[in-house]
């Protein structure tokens, strides 16, 4: 049996998405529904700068990816939220159960072609929502869209059956959504003073933020000075999110590559926010972690990175994207976690080629 919008768990789903509060830029919010309740709790405990990051993104928090156009040309562990999907060829789709606590609600808008296919049982995936009606293949492990040019094959989880809706366009709005994170970081920018540093370390690549009596901290740069620097690091407190805010960027193709360290953990996709303003060219990522907001752009990798991406047009023909979270609500639960706020040392690098 097809489930659509009638469906009365889906609707519980949204209702409580529609009751959620609204954006709270500075407060430190405890078990908290944040915009679509249904996918995302702020954690217990939680630090004031991981609130306020989760205030600024709203409704987009619960996604590894918000895009329009996501063109999947390589594995993906992540969940989504896009207006249309292309799939090259065949592509695996699910999340290592080691990298988030539940599998979240993937939304497709359109799925125009392509093969998705689960990957195994051992990944997590939560509920997938179409925009778009499908018919099931006669085996009932399959899902037929667009006239059998997209294919949705569950057969290595088939209990994923009884969480896939569809016919709900308006489930999300895709478009708005990233408006709103772009306009909520912008304006955070502008009310923040952000960091004064030392431009004789910066020429070493350095920005130490340790001394700042803030956990959401501004660094503003030229992608000029980004660029002028073979290594950029940042030092900061456990309980530090650092900002990013790129500007004056005037080429059509740029890069952010290679996370010296281990980029690929949940403390470096959650330490580092990149804005980018209203650029609208090509970004390359490459083994670099954090939330990049770019809601005029086009991300590419040039290899696996982990975080959040929200942006125009996403594809990954040279890497994974991997989506870090441990506080997703699946659309049977509601618990949430605790952590514990630390205050120590550690360095977050990246190095321009």
């Amino acid at each position: 049996m097809r489930l659509t919008v009638s469906n009365k768990i889906l609707h519980k789903m949204i209702l409580k998405g529609k009751k959620a509060a609204s954006v709270a830029l500075a407060v430190a919010v405890t078990g908290v529904s944040i915009a679509l309740g249904l996918s995302f709790n702020v954690k217990a405990g939680a630090t004031s700068a991981e609130a306020t990051l989760k205030g600024i993104l709203g409704d987009a928090a619960a996604y590894g990816v918000v895009c329009d156009e996501f063109i999947a040309a390589n594995h993906l562990e992540t969940n989504l939220a896009t207006n249309n999907l292309i799939v090259n060829g065949t592509q695996g789709f699910g999340n290592t159960k080691s990298r988030t606590n539940a599998g979240g609600v993937s939304f497709i808008k359109n799925f125009e072609s392509g093969y998705l296919r689960v990957t195994s049982s051992d990944s997590y995936i939560g509920a997938v929502v179409f925009g778009c009606d499908y018919q099931f293949d006669d085996n009932q492990t399959k899902l037929l869209l667009n006239g059998g040019k997209a294919v949705f094959d569950f057969a290595n989880y088939s209990v994923l059956k009884e969480k896939l809706y569809a016919n709900y366009p308006d489930y999300m709005d895709v478009n708005s959504t990233i408006a709103t994170v772009s306009e909520n970081l912008n304006s955070y920018t502008k009310s923040d003073e952000g960091v004064v540093f030392d431009t004789t370390e910066y020429n070493n690549g350095k920005i130490d933020v340790t001394g700042v009596n803030k956990n959401f901290v501004t660094v503003s740069l030229t992608y000029a000075q980004f660029k002028s620097v073979a290594q950029f690091r940042i030092v900061k407190n456990d309980n530090q999110i650092v900002l990013i805010n790129l500007t004056d960027i005037n080429q059509n193709y740029i890069d952010i590559t290679k996370y010296l360290g281990n980029y690929d953990t949940a403390e470096a996709a959650g330490s580092l926010v990149w804005n980018f303003g209203d650029y609208s060219g090509t970004i390359c990522l490459t083994n670099v972690p954090g939330t990049f907001v770019a809601p005029n752009a086009s991300v590419t990798l040039g290899g696996t990175c982990a975080g959040r991406a929200i942006c125009k047009n996403f594809t990954n023909p040279n890497g994974e994207w991997h989506f870090y979270s441990y506080d997703l609500v699946d659309e049977t639960t509601t618990a949430t976690t605790t952590t514990e706020e630390t205050t120590t040392q550690q360095e977050t690098k990246t190095t321009q080629q």
